[in-house]
């Protein structure tokens, strides 16, 4: 028989009195990506890759091409999950064929016989929509109302080098250069600095400045606004370092089968047909095409030289096949492509005598597959100069 002692029994007596208080084990459902505040677990549905109710950030891809990041609002039932006819717009999705009461579609509507897919721990969603309702892109593009400034951040990079000669008739040569490229994102607008230094012997060290500017994109202009210390563009006149402003067409903008001379191939298809382009033997190119006439217009050529040959194979079998001159010459643009350039401000050139104000203007544009129109002026004290070609 199990005896205690005198001080373990008041022990446990002690313990027995004791009423036990514990605070139930909860999830905190606040920490859940969506919005799910003051749900109760018990009441949560989790359906494989379907998201909760709440509000998300979303990458959205149509026929596997990014449209970009959008918030969505998921609601209880996501089948009524709908999104404004603006974003459709955006997405590049044809919305003429929808009923003109609905501001808000939903998935089902949106991808008309198509289908569509979340895969929520990436937080993206696919909509796969028949080709004849979406605007196609060409790859790699990204449309403006998409573009992001960046985050705010500060970057560079530099180049160091050092010599050192020793001569027994001349003695020895020290000297040292480094050169800085940096620059600062903030609040949409960018710093952009190129300077370095230099140092010979015992001779006192030098900076300079090669060019400090601040600029900023625009969309809507498809252009670049600069301020500070810059060169003018070089396509017309010769390039001048100057300090003052520069607007220009920041060809960047535009999608990659345009910021470089590619000719446009024509033609006429008598039925769905079949468009191969070749450059020396090789497919460079190739897409369906319905009947009538066609242009293509997105090529994405590695370099100029070389003629295109270009085959149309039609449904019954049939091809016609023609040659598209190509010779890319500097400055030529594709057809339907303008630049712009617009700069005013005074010279700034190291060891120039006078300085002088200027304005100076360009324009480009091309005119069709051989030919391309330019012309500018340049405005100084004492000195005008223009050009049309």
């Amino acid at each position: 028989m199990l005896r205690m002692t005198p001080l373990a029994s008041a022990i446990v007596a002690l313990l027995l009195g004791i009423e036990a208080y514990a605070a139930e084990e909860t999830f905190d459902t606040h920490f859940m990506i969506g919005g799910m505040k003051d749900q109760q677990v018990a009441n949560i549905r989790l359906d494989d890759n379907q998201p909760l109710p709440g509000q998300y950030d979303i990458d959205i891809y149509v026929n596997k091409q990014w449209r970009g990041k959008y918030e969505i609002i998921v609601k209880d039932n996501p089948q009524e999950t709908c999104l404004s006819r603006e974003v459709i717009k955006r997405l590049g999705i044809n919305s003429d064929n929808f009923a003109s009461g609905k501001q808000c579609l939903t998935f089902e509507q949106l991808v008309q016989g198509g289908s569509y897919t979340w895969d929520i721990g990436v937080f993206r969603l696919d909509f796969s929509v028949p080709q004849a309702w979406v605007e196609e892109l060409e790859s790699g593009y990204v449309p403006p109302e998409n573009w992001e400034r960046g985050i705010n951040a500060f970057y560079t990079s530099y180049y160091l080098s050092q010599y050192y000669s020793d001569y027994k008739a001349s003695g020895n040569n020290k000297s040292t250069y480094v050169r800085f490229n940096s620059g600062l994102n903030l609040l949409g607008w960018q710093l952009h600095s190129d300077a370095s230094f230099s140092k010979t012997n015992n001779n006192p060290g030098v900076w300079k400045s090669n060019t400090l500017y601040l600029e900023r994109g625009f969309a809507q202009l498809l252009g670049t606004l600069r301020v500070g210390d810059m060169y003018t563009s070089s396509d017309i006149f010769d390039s001048v370092r100057f300090r003052g402003v520069r607007l220009f067409r920041d060809m960047q903008m535009l999608p990659n089968s345009k910021q470089n001379f590619t000719p446009r191939v024509q033609g006429i298809a008598q039925s769905n047909a079949l468009v191969t382009i070749e450059q020396n033997g090789f497919v460079v190119y190739q897409k369906e095409v319905p009947p009538g006439p066609f242009a293509i217009t997105d090529l994405q050529l590695a370099g100029g030289g070389a003629d295109l040959d270009v085959s149309v194979k039609e449904a019954d079998g049939s091809v016609t096949t023609y040659l598209v001159p190509y010779a890319a010459v500097p400055n030529m643009l594709q057809p339907g492509v303008s630049k712009y350039d617009l700069a005013a401000g005074r010279s700034h050139i190291e060891g120039a005598s006078k300085q002088s104000d200027f304005v100076q203007a360009g324009y480009q544009y091309g005119f069709n597959n051989l030919l391309t129109l330019y012309g500018g002026s340049m405005v100084a004290n004492n000195y005008y100069a223009f050009t049309l070609g």
